[in-house]
């Protein structure tokens, strides 16, 4: 005679048993992948789509690797608050001091930032000593030279991301700004501004390569080898260039980690 308790238990168990599984077949199908909140990197648009070059490139890498091609688009301060708590698997980042002191490089996308100083017009500002009496907004969450970072010396005037700090500079509240050079004209253009006629010639720092970084030993090596090679795939076939000519970002060669 069937026993409706022990039947009970086995269905019972069975169900768990399959979510179980079904919540590890997801899992293994997903990489949480986030991009800066920031154009041209990434965002969100009026009607709740994914904008941005790091984001389109993003959501093809993982779409070719095999995952869910869901990305995640954080403010700067957010990711690396989420970066150091290990919060999340991967993303794309420029690869400075600040990103590599909690991200591991994985490759490059052959994508390259120049960052440094860019000075409204009519300032001059041809060497670093230039800097000293100069108001110089300072992007938070930017850093991408440690002797600007580390100088006391030097009049910084903090602003919450790239657009507010070229707004600043237009209305002539500050001398000079700190960042990569494309993103900060990109900015201007989003705010009306000629890049030719708000800046003066820049002080460049230091190239950046833009770089596939994952939270190291988070997600298995099987995934970030199906990530690389996803990746690489993309360069190869031009995509990553095609993708970042629609905005204005370049491929340049690659210099070494």
């Amino acid at each position: 005679m069937l026993n409706l308790k022990k039947f009970a238990a086995t269905v019972l168990l069975l169900l768990v048993a399959i979510e179980s599984f079904v919540e590890r077949a997801k899992a293994q199908d997903q990489v949480d992948f986030v991009i800066m909140e920031q154009m041209p990197y990434g965002a969100i648009d009026q009607n709740n789509q994914i904008e941005g070059y790091l984001a389109e490139i993003a959501q093809l890498l993982l779409e070719n690797a095999g995952f869910r091609n869901e990305v995640r688009i954080i403010p700067l301060k957010r990711l690396i608050v989420e970066g150091k708590a290990r919060e999340f698997d991967c993303t794309i980042v420029a690869n400075t001091p600040l990103a590599k002191s909690f991200l591991q490089m994985i490759a490059p996308t052959g994508l390259t930032l120049t960052a440094g100083i860019l000075p409204r017009q009519g300032v001059a500002i041809a060497r670093y000593e230039d800097l000293k009496g100069k108001k110089i907004g300072a992007p938070l969450g930017v850093s991408t030279s440690r002797k600007f970072d580390q100088d006391t010396a030097l009049t910084k005037v903090p602003t919450a991301d790239y657009t507010g700090g070229v707004r600043m500079l237009g209305r002539g509240r500050i001398d000079a700004i700190y960042g990569s050079f494309q993103s900060l004209a990109y900015a201007a253009i989003l705010l009306g501004y000629d890049p030719a006629k708000l800046f003066g010639e820049g002080l460049p720092f230091t190239i950046l390569e833009l770089q596939l970084a994952c939270v190291p030993d988070k997600i298995e090596n099987s995934t970030v080898e199906k990530l690389e090679q996803a990746l690489q795939e993309l360069v190869e076939t031009g995509v990553i260039t095609e993708i970042g000519s629609r905005y204005n970002v370049s491929a340049e060669p690659n210099t070494s980690n």
